[in-house]
């Protein structure tokens, strides 16, 4: 066995819920005001129902249209196709696909609006990467915050994932000096 062995199969077009989205979203709105959120990879929703749940959720969209759905999500819109997002939208938050992860990050970047956030869900060695230097160096680059627990992708088990993630920001506005923040695990979450 080696460390790239799993006990899972590879998920169908790489989709692996963000099953701690409960806990993942309030840490992040702690840090960055977002609003009018479009949501391009959202799979089943669950995302996009805690963005909803603050007022945040501008437009969810997905390639796929999985069954089950826990809101309103416009099936078959490939976002690394759009030449322009929702009119209305400012802020982008994704957990996108794994195998096209540099794709989306680069395509957002180039659809966000001037005030905008765009936010992925990735692993926290992602930006380790030489071929992705030009994105966390990019003025735009504003905070990675580390998530301080393993995150839970395959639904009906307490499994959690063997990597470790963050949620990398960029802004378009102003060039800050980037910030690195860790957010904890609550005890609770409120419902």
């Amino acid at each position: 066995m080696t460390i790239h062995d799993s006990t899972f199969d590879r998920r169908e077009s790489d989709y692996y819920p963000t099953l701690d989205a409960p806990l993942v979203v309030p840490l992040l709105l702690d840090l960055i005001d977002l609003e009018s959120v479009w949501e391009p990879s959202s799979g089943r929703g669950h995302i996009a129902i805690e963005l909803k749940k603050r007022g945040k959720l501008f437009y969810a969209s997905d390639l796929y249209d999985h069954p089950h759905k826990l809101c309103s999500i416009s099936a078959g819109v490939d976002f690394l196709k759009q030449d322009a997002g929702p009119p209305g939208f400012r802020d982008i938050v994704m957990n996108p696909p794994y195998s096209e992860v540099d794709a989306h990050v680069s395509h957002g970047l180039g659809l966000l609006p001037e005030g905008g956030y765009l936010v992925a869900l990735l692993r926290s060695d992602w930006s380790h990467a030489r071929c992705r230097q030009s994105l966390v160096t990019n003025e735009r680059f504003f905070m990675e915050l580390k998530l301080t627990w393993r995150l839970r992708w395959i639904e009906n088990t307490t499994v959690s994932g063997k990597h470790n993630y963050s949620l990398y920001v960029w802004r378009n506005g102003e060039p800050t000096i980037p910030t690195v923040a860790f957010g904890y695990k609550p005890e609770k979450v409120a419902a």
